[in-house]
């Protein structure tokens, strides 16, 4: 397990008995479970955090739970959030064909993520067969803020982590941005310069600087 982290998803909260009974089982499992998921979250987990230590994962699923999104993601202990489309399509009466491409589901769960400073995650990809469909739905979720993606078959595992691990091209082209931007700052020449001949400002610096922090903490 070196370089992973183990994660347990749990029965629905709205089905108290079996939800509790993971919820303990989850807690007892040595060595420890890093992460618990939970599925169709629409309310404050923190309580999860203070009984387990561990950290949470909710999964977006239901209506309410896109409503509510901003007090899932918020709870402590949360440290990353992602959605499920199926279940979601089926809590508003819609269908899985209309909602898997929707573009204000994922930039609402990005959107939230963001802003209390989680990780977005994808949703999950049904058609396994099809690695090229998938590997372009990790392009679009890597182009939209997502920072990973769920798999549901050995075969996507590689190509998510493909997509969604920076290139060797990028990250030296975020270590000059890096380079050339603090070297400018500390020559008086803050706030935008030229690389190259492209503009490179304070959001590109930081832009990179994520790159570089991901590379960093991925070893």
């Amino acid at each position: 397990m070196d370089g992973k982290e183990l994660c347990v998803r749990v029965n629905d909260p709205r089905t108290p008995p079996f939800f509790y009974a993971d919820i303990d089982t989850v807690y007892r499992i040595d060595p420890p479970v890093k992460c618990i998921v939970i599925p169709k979250a629409e309310f404050d987990l923190g309580f999860v955090y203070k009984a387990t230590g561990r950290e949470i994962e909710p999964l977006i699923e239901t209506a309410k739970g896109l409503l509510r999104i901003e007090d899932v993601v918020r709870s402590e202990g949360v440290t990353a959030v992602s959605y499920g489309i199926a279940d979601f399509a089926l809590s508003v009466g819609g269908s899985l064909k209309a909602y898997e491409p929707n573009q204000v589901i994922k930039t609402f769960v990005v959107s939230a993520a963001r802003a209390y400073g989680i990780d977005p995650i994808d949703r999950v990809y049904f058609d396994i067969k099809n690695l090229e469909g998938f590997r372009m739905d990790c392009m679009e979720a890597k182009s939209l803020g997502f920072v990973g993606k769920q798999v549901i078959h050995p075969s996507q595992v590689l190509v998510a982590n493909d997509v969604f691990s920076p290139s060797e091209e990028e990250v030296n082209w975020a270590r000059r941005i890096v380079e050339a931007y603090e070297k400018a700052v500390r020559d008086g020449r803050g706030g935008a310069i030229n690389l190259d001949g492209q503009l490179v400002d304070y959001v590109h610096y930081k832009l990179a600087k994520r790159v570089l922090e991901f590379v960093r903490q991925s070893g």
